[in-house]
């Protein structure tokens, strides 16, 4: 555990490392410590991507992106001190229940706003899904995990060269195809998709597996959102539509989309009737006594259970937590449709994209 901090317990695993709960021991405040891959400590365009995540959240602090307080790549292992943010991800809210209008729309315009600022400072997020967005108990939303995020603006400094990454359902068909670089269109198709995945219950293009999925983007036309659900209101079907055109050029942006769904009254909305999906408290950081878990555990001698059921794993004062899977290949967090937010990244045949790309994305794949 870095010096100054006192360990909690583990809160998930993303593409990159595993993340822990921990206190600020000065100032009592929770953060959350993402820990990066041990075995990809010696790839240095992973070292470099690390970094871009740390600079672009210090860059964007504003309340709906998850800031970052604290990096330190020399380390071992190498971590990212960031926000701790209790609540859940809207992936995890959707597969509770269907969400209400009202619901997803405050979620996706706190999105939006996130997006907006990146977007006037040049960024491009390049990952933008629903296990990425953190809902908090009272409705907001905050974005997360900036690991694929690069600059438009500095090409020299943040360009992310190699293969194009993604997770295949929210994943821009001239991205994947290698055609193209991400861009603020790029990152509108994703969104459009979380969009009428939040407001409907589906996604627009569906596919037996990733390799199907990441093809039938560049190829499939998404299902007509009337369809999705009858009742949609069709004045702004058409915008949410154009969000989701195979070339990127019109597409309207995420604040531009979400323009045109805030004007649509609230009796409008077929979904509105139903009653939100509760947002649970995250669980206490203390176990009742004023201490945090990992001294309650080091008192005992035993570990202590925590939300999703684990042992949290007993850490003495000063040593470095043993993150699950610091050691191993990349993990995500286990739920009984992984696929559905799994992270693909497809080798490039070459450092260089050109015309023509989608060919051998496939092949190597």
């Amino acid at each position: 555990m870095p010096a100054g901090y006192r360990y909690l317990r583990h809160l998930g695993a993303g593409g990159f490392g595993d993340v822990h709960l921990a206190e600020h021991i000065a100032t009592g405040r929770p953060v959350a410590i993402k820990y990066i891959q041990q075995h990809l400590l010696a790839d240095p365009e992973v070292l470099a991507r690390f970094r871009r995540e740390a600079q672009i959240l210090a860059a964007t602090d504003v309340p709906t992106v998850v800031r970052v307080y604290d990096l330190d790549t020399a380390g071992d292992p190498a971590h990212l001190v960031m926000e701790y943010v209790p609540g859940v991800t809207l992936w995890d809210l959707m597969e509770r229940a269907p969400l209400p209008a009202h619901q997803a729309l405050m979620v996706l315009r706190d999105v939006a706003d996130a997006l907006r600022v990146m977007a006037e400072r040049g960024l491009v997020h390049r990952d933008i899904k629903p296990s990425n967005v953190f809902v908090l108990p009272s409705g907001r939303a905050k974005l997360g995990d900036f690991g694929l995020a690069r600059a438009v603006a500095d090409d020299a400094g943040f360009r992310t060269a190699g293969a194009p990454a993604g997770t295949p359902a929210y994943f821009p068909p001239e991205v994947s195809s290698g055609d193209a670089e991400a861009t603020i269109e790029s990152d509108a198709y994703s969104f459009a998709i979380m969009a009428y995945e939040a407001l409907t219950g589906s996604r627009p293009i569906t596919a037996p597996d990733a390799i199907s999925l990441i093809t039938a983007h560049w190829t499939q036309p998404p299902r007509p959102v009337t369809d999705a659900l009858p009742g949609f209101p069709p004045t702004v079907a058409p915008v949410l539509m154009r969000a989701l055109a195979k070339a990127p050029e019109g597409r309207p942006l995420p604040h531009e989309l979400m323009a045109a769904l805030d004007a649509v009254p609230a009796d409008a909305w077929p979904t509105n009737d139903r009653p939100p999906v509760p947002v649970p408290e995250a669980p206490p950081l203390e176990d009742g006594t004023g201490r945090g878990v990992a001294a309650a555990e080091e008192e005992a001698g035993e570990p202590v259970p925590v939300a999703d059921g684990r042992a949290a794993p007993t850490v003495r004062a000063g040593a470095t937590p043993p993150p699950p899977g610091l050691q191993s290949a990349p993990v995500t967090v286990a739920s009984p449709v992984a696929p559905r937010e799994e992270l693909f990244q497809v080798p490039a045949a070459s450092g260089e994209r050109r015309r023509g790309g989608r060919r051998a994305v496939v092949a190597a794949a």
